[in-house]
């Protein structure tokens, strides 16, 4: 409407105009009803014939034909005659009828379709008719005088082949795509209720899936999504791992009541929360002081103590076996290596390693077993394979156990016969003596011929190439080329090795001062950035420290580019040069 007048605009006049002739209905009329009129009910309309337009293909060919001459908005998709209406659904989706005596032209198209016009309003689109229905239209043209002219403009060009089975195709490509995704919903359901059948379900709230791309949980093993997994399993009962760890899907403990109220509190003494120390891990259930004498363990075994690392229980003085049932039943009142036994004789570590006499208290008032006599090695374990047969005399050592004192136990041990160690080595200053390989065994070995393996390590024993011309003379050199002694195996050179490609150790790197050996190291930017670890774990910066360079991730920016970003969450830099998940809170 006009602002400034208040009077209709030309357009909405136009669009009045339009819509005078045709009377809007809520639903095209049917043989079952009575007649076929909305207000006429006291005289019937009987149903001529009908017509519906339902294919999609039949419907596509229309919209390519649509156009100025032949609007889409006008064009019928159901059509229904009656003696004395015309009634049509449009493909707006709107239904409406018109008298058949205000009809006053028909307009055939080339194709067999019928632009047929009413007075005092808009033109209708019929798509090529049935039989009965062009019957039934020409019978009503003959009786109102209504004329029948060809479509006399422009000649409208069809859509070739090519065009019609392109979009054919991809309807159908759709088609496929939709059938395949509602298959795979179809087959998450499946699986997630197997989940939620599963004893992993019951045992540890694995009753669910990962969710996927497109809400799809297809791939990935049966594991917690909810807090009410993890509460209803029985590792809430048994552990306390009553809530989801979010970021590792695992149960884990959240309160101290979780522990507390749990059936290893009483059992083991695991009564106190430990949080995690990093984001790989979840909080867990440990021992304490107080939390070890209160489970029954403690009464029965004497395990009050906490061992060093938190897991478990164990012995560490007397006064926790001497008030045991274990020591009052059956004379096991001595705790020994975490245990309460009668002396360290009763151990299996005894003929294990010859380990059976008590030594002296340490600086917390443990008391721990000692190797003092030559027959108790003799009958151990470990003088029949690594040739322990005596007791390790030297003051320097700082252990106290068995170790050998001639050549003779080493050749008659099995080391000897497996990895050539028949000879005593030279004393150590912490630890005790072992048995050695001699001088000349690796250049006898046919490794050192067919690759270069003719030297023995200084830490392992173990042979490896540490010379250029063992590496020359050998075939690894004459058939592959690999004549450079690097890293202890042979080679072609560092830029061609496999730790170049994957760490950046792509030079060589200083000779080492005790045996001479050369490794590969990283000595630029660019090696690190080319390396596999760049990619995958953000190490893409050199780093040099007492002479020999590495790749660290040493900004945030290197972890968020990395692979382990996209997968895992990786993208914060840590505490040693390599990518963790951030710990700060996301706004």
């Amino acid at each position: 409407m006009d602002t400034d007048t208040g009077q209709p605009t030309t357009a909405q006049r136009q669009r009045e105009m339009n819509s005078r002739g045709w009377e809007h209905v809520d639903e095209l009329p049917s043989r079952k009803l009575s007649g076929g009129g909305y207000r006429e009910a006291g005289s019937p309309d009987p149903i001529v014939a009908t017509e519906h337009w339902r294919a999609p293909i039949g419907r596509l060919r229309l919209w390519f034909r649509s156009g100025p001459e032949r609007p889409w908005e006008h064009t019928a998709r159901a059509c229904v005659l009656t003696e004395r209406h015309l009634y049509v659904t449009r493909m707006t989706g709107k239904s409406a009828r018109v008298p058949l005596d205000t009809v006053t032209e028909c307009r055939e198209h080339l194709d067999g379709a019928i632009a047929i016009a009413v007075r005092d309003g808009a033109d209708v689109l019929l798509p090529p008719l049935g039989r009965a229905l062009a019957d039934g239209l020409a019978a009503c043209r003959d009786k109102h005088e209504v004329p029948l002219q060809p479509f006399t403009g422009p000649k409208r060009k069809t859509p070739s082949a090519k065009a019609i089975a392109s979009v054919t195709f991809a309807l159908l490509f759709v088609t496929g795509l939709t059938v395949k995704v509602v298959r795979q919903r179809a087959e998450v359901r499946a699986k997630v209720a197997a989940c939620a059948e599963s004893s992993e379900c019951a045992e540890k709230g694995a009753c669910d899936r990962k969710t996927k791309a497109f809400g799809l949980r297809t791939k990935g093993t049966c594991r917690p999504t909810q807090d009410e997994h993890c509460a209803q399993s029985q590792a809430c009962t048994t552990d306390g791992s009553c809530t989801l760890a979010r970021n590792l899907s695992r149960c884990a403990p959240a309160t101290p009541e979780h522990c507390t109220q749990s059936t290893q509190c009483t059992r083991q003494g695991r009564c106190s929360l430990q949080k995690p120390k990093n984001s790989y891990s979840v909080s867990t259930c440990v021992q304490s002081d107080a939390s070890c004498r209160l489970g029954q363990p403690c009464a029965e075994e004497g395990l009050c103590s906490p061992s060093s690392y938190g897991k478990h229980c164990r012995a560490r003085f007397d006064a926790d076996c001497k008030t045991s049932r274990a020591c009052t039943k059956h004379d096991r009142c001595r705790a020994r290596r975490g245990k309460c036994v009668t002396s360290c004789r009763a151990l299996s570590v005894c003929k294990k390693t010859g380990v059976c006499v008590d030594g002296e208290p340490n600086a917390a008032g443990e008391i721990t077993c000692e190797a003092k006599r030559d027959e108790d090695c003799e009958k151990s374990n470990r003088c029949a394979t690594h040739g322990r047969c005596a007791v390790d005399t030297n003051p320097k050592t700082r252990y106290r156990g068995c170790a050998p004192k001639t050549d003779d136990h080493c050749a008659q041990s099995k080391e000897c016969t497996k990895y050539g160690r028949c000879l005593m080595g030279p004393e150590k200053q912490y630890g005790p003596r072992s048995c050695v390989q001699p001088e000349g065994y690796c250049r006898k070995r046919p490794a050192c011929a067919s690759k270069g393996l003719c030297s023995r390590g200084t830490s392992s024993q173990a042979c490896q190439a540490t010379l250029d011309k063992d590496c020359e003379q050998s075939k690894a050199c004459t058939e592959d080329g690999q004549c450079l002694a690097r890293s202890g195996v042979c080679m072609n050179s560092c830029a061609e090795s496999k730790s170049c490609k994957a760490r950046g150790s792509c030079d060589d790197g200083k000779p080492s001062k005790a045996s001479g050996l050369i490794r590969c190291t990283a000595t630029q930017d660019a090696d690190c950035q080319a390396s596999k670890y760049c990619k995958l774990a953000g190490k893409c910066r050199l780093v040099t420290k007492y002479g020999v360079g590495s790749c660290q991730a040493l900004t945030d920016a290197d972890c968020a580019g990395s692979g382990w970003c996209k997968t895992m969450g990786w993208c914060a830099r840590g505490q040693y040069g390599s990518c963790e998940k951030s710990t700060a809170p996301t706004k």
